[in-house]
């Protein structure tokens, strides 16, 4: 069941730190999707050249945003925290914000009906 024809307000967040790609390709199906809530947390690299593209991902996000009548709010954190403090830090900002929502890692594959799945819990 495809329910590309209405918004989605259950948030969602995706957690990230180097697959830059696979980020951007996270959050564009979100948006094709009708999700109007987009959370991305992304834990610093200490490599310079990945910090780059982090940081330039985070302006292709303001844009994907704006041009798509979407909210996308990024946590670029300035240090790294690695990955078990990383995840428990990055919810713990989402859930500040939001009652309940959808917490997707950086290298999954989903489909619409996931998404749906997900909001009748």
């Amino acid at each position: 069941m495809m329910n590309r024809q209405r918004s989605r307000h259950t948030p969602v967040l995706v957690i990230g730190y180097s697959r830059i790609g696979n980020i951007r390709h996270i959050v564009e199906k979100l948006i094709d999707f009708k999700v109007k809530n987009i959370y991305v947390a992304i834990d610093h690299s200490r490599n310079s050249e990945i910090n780059r593209h982090q940081k330039t991902l985070v302006g292709e996000l303001r844009n994907l945003a704006s041009t798509n009548g979407c909210n996308i709010q990024v946590w670029l954190r300035e240090k790294n925290h690695g990955v078990g403090a990383g995840i428990i830090s990055a919810l713990d900002w989402f859930f500040k914000m939001n009652k309940l929502g959808i917490v997707l890692e950086d290298d999954l594959e989903f489909e619409d009906s996931f998404l749906d799945f997900c909001e009748q819990g």
